[in-house]
C-alpha cells in the first residue's frame, strides 16, 4: 500500500457522524462539480443497495452505455468501490489524483472523511473516463452523506431497516427521514417494497414508483426493486436480464462442493433474509456458521434471527480494529442463551467441518476467507 492510499485510510479514524455536508461542498466546488458532467442514479437503503446498484449498472453497460459505479465497503481492495464497465479504478490515476486532492485540503483546513475523499476521487475518475451514466450508491444514512450532492436523473430506495441507529436514528421513521434526504425536487424515485415509510411517502409524493412486492429468496426483492429502476428508464428487456443475473461476491455466494456460504449480513434484517435464503435453497440442512461482528453490532439480535435453523457458530476474528475479539463474540452469545456457539482458534480450524457453512456478520472477513478459499477478486 502506498503512502498516499494510507494516508487516504488514515482519514477513516474521522468521526463518521457528522451531520452536514459542508466539506464535501467545498471539495465538490473545487473540483468543479465533476457529477454534473454525466447522468446518474442514486440508490440509498439499509439492506439491498450495492446488489440493486450492481444489477442495474450491468444492464445499462449492456446497452452499450459507459457506466460508472461507485459502491462500498469493498472486500479486499478499495479500487473494487470505483469501477468503470466492471474494470477496477486505474492505481495510476489514484496516484496522481491523491496529492492534489490532500493538497487542497491542507491549503483550506477541511478535515474529510475517507468516504468524502473516495467520494471526491470516484468522481474525478468517472469525468476523466467520460462516462456515460453513474450508478452511486449511498455510504450511510442519504441526506448528509456524501454522494448526497448529486442531481439524479432517478434515485432508489431499497429498504428500511434498524442499522447505524447511533448515528440515523432509534426509529425506523428516523430513519427513513434521513434516507428520504437523497429525494430530489423533479426527480422520481424507485421504491422497494420494504421502503414505504411515512417520511419517504411524503417526500416522493408524485414521483414515487413503486417496485412489486415479491417472496422467496432475498435477491428477488433486489431484483424487483433494480426492474421497476430501469423499466423506468427504458432499459431493453434484453438488456435487464442481464443485469439481474448479477449478485455482489459475499452475498450468498456460493463455494463448491460442500457447499460453503458466504454473506455479508451483519444487522437483524440481513440475518432475517439470510435465514430465509438458507431455508429456500437447503430446506431441512443443519449448518455451521462461522461468525465474525463489528464492535457495534448487537450480535445477539442477529443471531437470534436464524430462529430456529440447526446451526453451531464458530466465533472468530481477526485484527481488524472495527472487529469484536473471538471471546468477546462468543461471550455475547453465551450470556444471550446460545449454547451452540464455541470459540474457534482461528478461521483455518473453524473451516475444516464438512457440513454445509455458513460465513457471516461482517465484509471485514471476507478478504481473508476467499484468500482461504483461494476465490480470485473479481
Amino acid at each position: 500500500m502506498t503512502d498516499w492510499v494510507q494516508r487516504l485510510f488514515s482519514c477513516a479514524v474521522h468521526s463518521t457522524s457528522k451531520r452536514d455536508l459542508l466539506t464535501m461542498r467545498s471539495i465538490d466546488a473545487w473540483q468543479g462539480h465533476l457529477h454534473r458532467r454525466f447522468a446518474s442514479i442514486h440508490i440509498a437503503g439499509t439492506n439491498g443497495k450495492g446488489s440493486v446498484a450492481l444489477k442495474i449498472a450491468s444492464a445499462l453497460c449492456a446497452t452499450g452505455l459507459k457506466v460508472g459505479l461507485y459502491t462500498s465497503p469493498h472486500i479486499s481492495t478499495y479500487r473494487e468501490r470505483i469501477q468503470v464497465n466492471g474494470a477496477l479504478i486505474d492505481e495510476e490515476f489514484v496516484m496522481g489524483y491523491l496529492p492534489k486532492l490532500f493538497a487542497m485540503i491542507e491549503k483550506k483546513g477541511l478535515t474529510p472523511i475517507y468516504f468524502d475523499l473516495l467520494t471526491a476521487l470516484a468522481f474525478e475518475y468517472f469525468a476523466a473516463q467520460k462516462i456515460d451514466m453513474a450508478v452511486i450508491e449511498v455510504g450511510l444514512g442519504g441526506e448528509f452523506d456524501a454522494t448526497n450532492v448529486i442531481v439524479p436523473k432517478l434515485s432508489v430506495i431499497t429498504s428500511i431497516e434498524y442499522d447505524h441507529c447511533d448515528i440515523l436514528g432509534c426509529t425506523l421513521e428516523e430513519i427513513a427521514k434521513a434516507k428520504a434526504g437523497i429525494i430530489k425536487e423533479g426527480v422520481p424515485v424507485v421504491l422497494g417494497s420494504r421502503a414505504r415509510l411515512a417520511p419517504i411517502l411524503d417526500a416522493a409524493r408524485g414521483k414515487a414508483i413503486l417496485a412489486p412486492e415479491v417472496g422467496g429468496f432475498y435477491d428477488h426483492e433486489n431484483n424487483a426493486t433494480a426492474r421497476a429502476a430501469l423499466e423506468a428508464l427504458n432499459v431493453p428487456e434484453s438488456a435487464i436480464a442481464i443485469g439481474l443475473q448479477r449478485r455482489p461476491p459475499c452475498r450468498f455466494e456460493l463455494v463448491d462442493p460442500r457447499p460453503i456460504v458466504l454473506d455479508v449480513a451483519h444487522n437483524p434484517d440481513g440475518f432475517a433474509h439470510l435465514r430465509q435464503a438458507l431455508e429456500w435453497h437447503y430446506p431441512g440442512q443443519r449448518f455451521h456458521f462461522i461468525l465474525a461482528m463489528s464492535k457495534e453490532r448487537n450480535a445477539a439480535e442477529c443471531v437470534r434471527q436464524l430462529g430456529d435453523l440447526p446451526i453451531r457458530i464458530a466465533c472468530i476474528s481477526n485484527d481488524h480494529a472495527r472487529l469484536l475479539s473471538a471471546c468477546d463474540l462468543f461471550n455475547q452469545l453465551r450470556s444471550n442463551g446460545f449454547t451452540q456457539a464455541y470459540h474457534a482458534l482461528s478461521l483455518e480450524d473453524a473451516i475444516q467441518f464438512h457440513e454445509p457453512t455458513v460465513i457471516c456478520g461482517t465484509f471485514f472477513i471476507m478478504s481473508d476467507v476467499r484468500r482461504l478459499l483461494t476465490i480470485n477478486p473479481k
